[in-house]
């Protein structure tokens, strides 16, 4: 089986555009880097299925690096990756063992020395962050118009952290309705459990029509949207709500979900979360798993892994996709390696020693710097240096390709 199809359409040799599929990129053009990429995945694919016996994962592995989703296609290209990572250490991989509840880790991987762990991968983007506070701020920015009624004022709105729409229920909407009446409090704040909203009452000229929607204005952060109907010039359809401190929690959530997808395991467990974004610290990351945030006396009995002790580690990359794989250095910032010391299954580690040296640069915690990983998956660096000297791209593709060429000459540990 192929992951990559005929070409479709004709690109030539410019660069991706930022919305484009990943897939319909790398099958369609004809940059000599995009052909060495397209056979890296197919040998890679190929691995996999020469291991892997069940047809039902196979078949799943390559719809989803075909999709044209992107998230659907870097989530299935993260899981490829790490499995060719753990098979070039020697380990016998397996990835057909169905669980008592009819669930499938990604691969269980067996070491030299006798170790079995199951490892499940999982990729999360800031573009889906952004989606799912835009559907929540949208409904309750709509609650509060279809509910809130006044000729003297409007509102800004703000927030921060993560909003739900089903907070915003009776009982608030009647506070608010209470407030915007008379407010000689100015500001309205109410808590929630993840998320606080705050409302500015502002005191119009002219009276305002009942069609109107209350809210003027809202905000978040230093991000600044406004409502047409209010007429600020500043307005910008298309700006991103977001919060870079909102990323903590949805990190929190995808690591839980992974940690109670199984239930109890007979083997320890390791869970490999890749992050796509540029936005998100390795002091999110920390506090995310370590509660590092917290009080000392708070911070253990929070933590992720007091709460999980199931999970005997998580792997964090930031931005592994098949792209940087380019100038044959992963990842393009420093991945971190998170041991549970409260694990009740007990593991060694060994593999992931080996990968980010034997020493933590803190207590239970390892950093893989940006080493050259050529040698452990095998890359085509020779042919990717090659094919940057050799390729005549357009001007645009050109100015980046110096760049990469630049960055690989320049490169030092």
């Amino acid at each position: 089986m192929r992951v990559f199809e005929e070409p479709s359409r004709q690109i030539g040799h410019r660069l991706a555009n930022q919305d484009e599929s990943s897939y319909e990129y790398l099958r369609d053009s004809k940059r000599s880097m995009a052909s060495i990429l397209r056979n890296l995945i197919e040998k890679w694919f190929d691995t996999y299925s020469s291991v892997v016996s069940c047809n039902k994962k196979k078949n799943d592995l390559l719809a989803r690096l075909r999709k044209q989703d992107n998230m659907q296609f870097l989530g299935a290209f993260t899981e490829l990756f790490i499995f060719i990572l753990l098979k070039n250490f020697n380990n016998e991989i397996i990835a057909e063992e169905e669980l008592c509840n009819g669930t499938r880790p990604d691969f269980i991987v067996k070491t030299p020395a006798g170790e079995e762990f199951y490892v499940e991968v999982t990729t999360i983007s800031e573009k889906e962050f952004n989606e799912g506070r835009k559907i929540a701020i949208n409904l309750i920015i709509d609650k509060i118009n279809n509910k809130i009624k006044s000729s003297k004022y409007a509102i800004n709105f703000s927030w921060h952290g993560i909003p739900f729409a089903n907070d915003l229920n009776k009982e608030v909407l009647s506070e608010i309705h209470q407030w915007i009446k008379n407010p000689n409090d100015v500001e309205f704040t109410k808590e929630f459990n993840n998320w606080t909203l705050t409302l500015l009452a502002i005191e119009v000229l002219e009276p305002r029509k009942s069609e109107n929607g209350i809210i003027a204005a809202f905000n978040n952060s230093k991000v600044q949207c406004y409502s047409k109907n209010f007429k600020i010039k500043e307005f910008d359809p298309d700006t991103k709500i977001e919060n870079v401190s909102d990323f903590l929690t949805e990190i929190k959530k995808a690591l839980d979900d992974k940690a109670k997808k199984y239930g109890g395991l007979n083997k320890p467990y390791i869970i490999v979360l890749n992050l796509l974004s540029d936005k998100i610290s390795e002091s999110i990351v920390n506090d995310a798993i370590l509660c590092e945030t917290l009080k000392n006396e708070n911070r253990i009995s929070q933590s992720f892994f007091s709460k999980r002790t199931n999970v005997n580690g998580v792997l964090v990359s930031f931005n592994l996709n098949p792209f940087n794989l380019m100038d044959g250095n992963l990842p393009r910032k420093e991945s971190l390696y998170f041991i549970n010391p409260n694990a009740t299954k007990k593991l060694d580690h060994c593999d992931f020693r080996r990968l980010f040296g034997s020493e933590p640069f803190r207590e239970n915690v390892h950093r893989l710097k940006r080493i050259n990983l050529s040698e452990h998956l095998k890359l085509p660096q020779k042919e990717w240096q090659d094919a940057l000297e050799q390729e005549e791209p357009d001007s645009k593709s050109k100015k980046a390709l110096d760049w990469m060429q630049s960055y690989i000459k320049n490169f030092k540990l």
